[in-house]
């Protein structure tokens, strides 16, 4: 992020102290900026006496992005060290309250349109059942699928966590062609009334829990036998890791400011690697107790409001919404903030 820092009315006992707390805090909103920014940002900072008054100093930040631009002034008795740190927490809480609206606006933005395909394709996806077109079927499908693979790679990452699934015994692209081969067998009993998205995401929860129990089994004369299902598709299924690598924008990661938007990081998160980053919430997660822990996450990783998930998990709606709260203190509690 580019910058530029006024200090020229600053005593100069007091100017490496302040370039210092403006480097790590400039640091900070970079790393809050990297989703959303096109690294164009600018950041406009000016620390200075203020007025008549000696010891009297006012911080002003400008901070300019993508999507907004952010100001804050903060005046104060206690010296320009305490009043540039304020200036900049109040940046700070400002931009993640604008980030937090801008990921749910992005996500919510993406689901509208997957909902609107699935509405609008429903009768093609009813005359490939009745005239038996599987492939038909799975490529109207797989084609607006985006959001359900990123929400099938997060499921599978916390199983992983959990100790219950080994690392690459599940790939999403596999689980995301076990559940569309759930929806070709089950097409004909869908409820009516929940909506297509909903349904899959259903259907995706059903296969996880499904190939996790699979994948418990350590002796095979304790298997059940399973109900008959469509084989897969030897064209879809064959390059189906390749496809949805080329179809699906970015992988999805498990993010701090998802779980937690308007709590601070603390210092020993912010230093993480992204990679150990998303072990520590994982292993948080998978410490939080049901079902707060799957209401969070379809909540705030994977972007459905609170009655959506009812439908999805067939819970109370009043039980939702605590169960989101209970699982953030919770989460709190576990990552020690």
């Amino acid at each position: 992020m580019k910058h530029i820092l006024n200090l020229a009315k600053i005593p100069k006992s007091s100017v490496d102290s302040l370039r210092l707390i403006a480097e790590r805090q400039i640091s900070r909103l970079e790393s809050r900026l990297r989703r959303f920014s096109d690294g164009r940002a600018r950041l406009f900072l000016i620390v200075q006496p203020g007025g008549r008054e000696a010891k009297r100093y006012s911080a002003r930040i400008v901070l300019k992005h993508s999507t907004d631009v952010i100001t804050t002034l903060n005046e104060s008795f206690d010296g320009p060290e305490v009043v540039l740190r304020a200036a900049f927490e109040q940046i700070d809480a400002k931009l993640q309250r604008h980030l937090e609206r801008l990921r749910r606006s992005r996500r919510q933005r993406r689901k509208s349109r997957q909902q609107q395909w699935l509405q609008k394709v429903q009768p093609d996806l009813n005359a490939a059942v009745d005239a038996e077109q599987r492939e038909v079927f799975d490529a109207l499908l797989r084609s607006q699928l985006d959001m359900l693979y990123r929400t099938a790679e997060q499921m599978i990452e916390i199983k992983q966590a959990e100790g219950r699934l080994p690392e690459g015994v599940l790939p999403a692209a596999e689980l995301i062609n076990e559940t569309m081969m759930r929806a070709w067998n089950e097409y004909g009993r869908k409820d009516e009334n929940l909506p297509l998205d909903l349904w899959l995401t259903r259907l995706l929860r059903e296969s996880l829990a499904a190939e996790t129990l699979k994948s418990e089994r350590s002796e095979p004369q304790n298997e059940v036998p399973e109900e008959p299902r469509a084989e897969p598709l030897a064209d879809t299924d064959q390059d189906s890791d390749q496809w949805w690598s080329a179809n699906v924008d970015r992988p999805s990661r498990i993010l701090w400011e998802d779980l937690l938007p308007n709590e601070e990081m603390p210092e020993s998160f912010s230093g993480l690697s992204l990679d150990d980053a998303r072990q520590t919430l994982l292993s948080a997660i998978t410490r939080l107790a049901q079902p707060g822990r799957d209401v969070l996450t379809l909540y705030a990783l994977h972007g459905y409001d609170f009655a959506e998930i009812e439908r999805v998990l067939d819970l109370p709606a009043d039980q939702v919404e605590q169960a989101t709260e209970q699982a953030r203190n919770q989460l709190r509690e576990v990552l020690e903030i």
